[in-house]
């Protein structure tokens, strides 16, 4: 084999190894912009009725629901730190929830409602998986929400209002989170995340730009 047509084949190689490193790890790297949007489980159950009774002098049903709460993120990165990235962002929250208790001769109707916000900060492990459409990455979300509840206590009998009440609340948040994405495309991608704000576990889209 000629020293030329060794050197083709070197670098061949060669490229092809770069290429390689280049592909894996590179669902996220310094640069890319990633808009999420998914729905999140919360420590409510979506709804549910219980009711129990002793005969005419009391009565008590009690329903309940949850909308799944709803989620919006946006990351871009910042940083390549050795194979790894490092990423900074901002996530917006809605979760609401609602229930009424049903007494003998009074019905309390309650709802409230929580708005979550926060920016973050996600360091994205390339290093050990090469797979290049999958991005692993764990991180800190630091933040605040701010809770609303009523609630109003009517008569059975006519309907008429015994009594109603309106608080609202800021409460801090500081969040470890972890979260996968995986694109099926360029751009279109799926994601799971736990720990983010006020709930235990999201899942939705995830767009690359």
């Amino acid at each position: 084999m000629s020293t030329t047509c060794l050197s083709r084949n070197t670098m061949a190689v060669a490229l092809l190894l770069a290429t390689s490193f280049v592909a894996n790890g590179q669902a996220f790297e310094k640069g890319t912009s990633v808009v999420s949007l998914g729905l999140g489980i919360t420590n409510y159950p979506v709804g549910y009725t219980y009711t129990y009774g002793y005969g005419y002098y009391y009565d008590y049903t009690y329903d309940a629901g949850i909308a799944p709460a709803l989620s919006a993120n946006y990351e871009m990165g910042v940083a390549k730190l050795g194979p790894d990235h490092l990423g900074i962002g901002a996530t917006v929250q809605f979760s609401g929830k609602k229930h009424e208790e049903r007494y003998l001769y009074s019905t309390v109707d309650w709802r409230s409602s929580y708005i979550a916000f926060g920016v973050r900060a996600n360091y994205h492990f390339n290093w050990f998986h090469h797979i290049d459409k999958l991005d692993l990455y764990a991180g800190v979300l630091a933040g605040g929400g701010i809770g609303n509840s009523k609630w109003k206590v009517t008569s059975n009998s006519g309907g008429a209002l015994l009594s109603e009440n309106n608080d609202s609340k800021f409460r801090p948040h500081l969040d470890v989170l972890i979260g996968a994405r995986y694109y099926f495309t360029d751009v279109i991608g799926v994601y799971c995340e736990f720990g983010e704000l006020n709930t235990y576990a999201n899942l939705g889209l995830s767009l690359k730009f």
